[in-house]
């Protein structure tokens, strides 16, 4: 049987390549694998780019995509009608990101442009309808936020329910405009407080937009492997690896300097999740990237993410053991727990847990079989 893994990225990656196999498991098992990391649109454009297929006019991919049920027609047509969805929702994002960015600077307020929408402004891609943006992030400075917030509003944007907490102490909760596409997030940091010395805010904003190509790598880098604790849980950050690869061939490639990410990660003590992710892009994606430092290290790390990616109640389990450091820390439980001593706090978090648990009839509060608060 085809490997998912293998199938996408074989198709992602640059240069020649042999069209996919024919194998249905191995399909129905890879889409699923580029729907849940944002890839599909950029599959449907690497194919069409070799001449695996070709793109169906509009109204008779509808006409052929609807003699089939929901999900159940060819594989080609699931990436282009995947394509075709992101290029509309993406062109709605567009025009809201570049409204608020003139509206912002109008009021004199710095807003830098950040993950999906500097790359897409930036022209890292061919086809910027091969970037799925799910929301539009601002850098603003903190204490203009409230005043760029003001500005949203005049806009018509809206809050709504999310689940922002205040571990999210980077950003401002996010808004969204009624009928249109995606969501707004007013950031006044690069990344958590934990991880804030990776990439200062303050830096960033007196060089003004756009963001330097050197910080915009450091950023999406710490932010799939350290803010979203990739690196911590072995996990296969697909996106932002590809977008690397994509960057590395691209006429930006050049901006990157190299030295200045390396120390960036080494502020914060975190180069081995810099080596993890470049091994991962030059092995997954073909991506033109420097080697990691420490090689044997992080070729063990990419062995690790690929076989838990295909373990899924491996790694869950996996994940559970290392995340729970992080669960019972000193801090966390005295933002539960108020002050006093944390192992106060570490008894009252695991009672409840097992408790819980022996409650006849019913899961533990976060769920089956977990500390409550205690994932990623």
């Amino acid at each position: 049987m085809t490997d998912p893994l293998d199938l996408l990225t074989g198709a992602l990656r640059p240069g020649p390549a042999a069209p996919p196999s024919a194998d249905p498991t191995g399909w129905e098992r890879a889409l699923r694998l580029a729907g849940d990391h944002d890839l599909l649109p950029a599959w449907w454009s690497a194919g069409v780019a070799r001449g695996w297929w070709e793109p169906l006019p509009v109204d008779a991919l509808e006409l052929v995509a609807a003699r089939f049920r929901p999900g159940l027609t060819q594989p080609p047509l699931l990436l282009q009608q995947a394509y075709e969805a992101n290029r509309v929702r993406q062109a709605d994002l567009l025009v809201q990101g570049r409204t608020i960015l003139a509206h912002l600077a109008s009021a004199g307020i710095t807003a830098v442009p950040l993950k999906g929408l500097h790359t897409v402004l930036a022209d890292w891609w061919d086809d910027p309808a091969d970037r799925v943006m799910r929301d539009l992030d601002v850098l603003v400075p903190a204490d203009a936020s409230g005043a760029a917030a003001g500005r949203l509003t005049s806009l018509g944007y809206l809050p709504f329910a999310t689940g922002h907490t205040d571990e999210a102490d980077h950003e401002l909760p996010a808004v969204r405009l009624p009928g249109r596409a995606g969501s707004v997030e007013l950031h006044t940091a690069l990344l958590v407080r934990r991880w804030s010395a990776v990439l200062s805010a303050d830096l960033v904003l007196s060089r003004g937009a756009p963001m330097s190509t050197t910080d915009a790598v450091v950023h999406s880098i710490a932010h799939a492997q350290l803010q979203d604790d990739a690196h911590l849980l072995a996990r296969l950050p697909l996106r932002s690896l590809h977008e690397l690869a994509v960057l590395s061939h691209g006429a930006r490639a050049d901006e990157v300097d190299w030295a200045a990410v390396r120390g960036a990660f080494r502020r914060a003590s975190a180069e081995a999740a810099l080596d993890a992710h470049l091994d991962l892009a030059r092995s997954l994606f073909g991506a033109a990237v420097p080697p990691p430092r420490g090689r044997f290290r992080a070729r063990s790390h990419t062995r690790l993410c690929r076989s838990l990616g295909a373990r899924p109640p491996v790694a869950s389990l996996y994940e559970q053991a290392v995340f729970l450091p992080r669960a019972l820390s000193a801090d966390r439980m005295h933002r539960l727990y108020g002050p006093g001593s944390p192992w106060s706090g570490r008894i009252r978090h695991v009672g409840r847990a097992l408790g819980g648990r022996r409650r006849p009839g019913g899961p533990a509060p976060d769920g089956p079989g977990t500390v409550p608060g205690a994932g990623p």
